[in-house]
């Protein structure tokens, strides 16, 4: 089994929309990069936080009650990494209540210390999408326009979405246009890719 070795150091200095950090065996964080604590401090309204008042912490002693279902992922996530002690590829859409929606892909590796023992999991996160739950409230989408899109998000043809909702297809093309118009697409495949990329879901709408 290949045993990582790891330069925390470097690690540390990893730029762009790259989170770095690593935890011990028991979740505590000991270790990120400058992403990361500028994500906590934008998303969490903490914009005091230093980088010492997380290093050395569990995250559920960091976040909010509102928040914690993120640390909970991360833990879970940590957990399949030390039970296999194997790498392992993830791909989230994390929600913070009523600010924002990012979706990530991340990949976690264990690391060991000197004897070769399990000493943690380190990940690097990339950021793939974000946007703000505020801008989707201000499309302003109507209750048919939801359901439109919601039904479209499904694979939904506009038949079928026509016998769905008990109107006719041309109604249903004219909800698309509308939709094609507030998210600035021209065909109905950029409208999907659009929200797709937006990270909508139906409990978004």
């Amino acid at each position: 089994m290949k045993k990582y070795n790891i330069d925390f150091s470097q690690l540390a200095q990893l730029s762009g929309p790259v989170n770095a950090y690593w935890f011990n065996t028991e979740h505590v964080l000991l270790g990120c990069n400058s992403t990361l604590l500028d994500m906590v401090q934008k998303h969490f309204n903490l914009a005091r936080l230093a980088k010492k008042d997380i290093i050395g912490h569990k995250l559920h002693d960091i976040l909010d009650k509102n928040s914690l279902h993120l640390a909970d992922i991360s833990i879970q996530e940590n957990e399949e990494v030390f039970r296999s002690e194997l790498p392992k590829q993830f791909t989230n859409i994390l929600s913070m209540p009523s600010m924002y929606k990012i979706k990530m892909l991340t990949f976690k590796a264990p690391f060991y210390d000197q004897n070769d023992k399990l000493a943690g999991v380190f990940g690097i996160s990339h950021y793939l999408s974000e946007v703000s739950l505020a801008s989707i409230q201000d499309l302003k989408f109507s209750s048919r326009e939801t359901e439109c899109l919601t039904y479209l998000l499904t694979g939904k043809t506009m038949r079928e979405i026509s016998e769905i909702l008990g109107i006719s297809r041309k109604t249903v093309g004219t909800y698309v246009e509308r939709l094609k118009a507030k998210l600035n697409c021209s065909t109905r495949s950029q409208l999907i890719s659009r929200a797709i990329e937006l990270g909508l879901q139906q409990g978004d709408l």
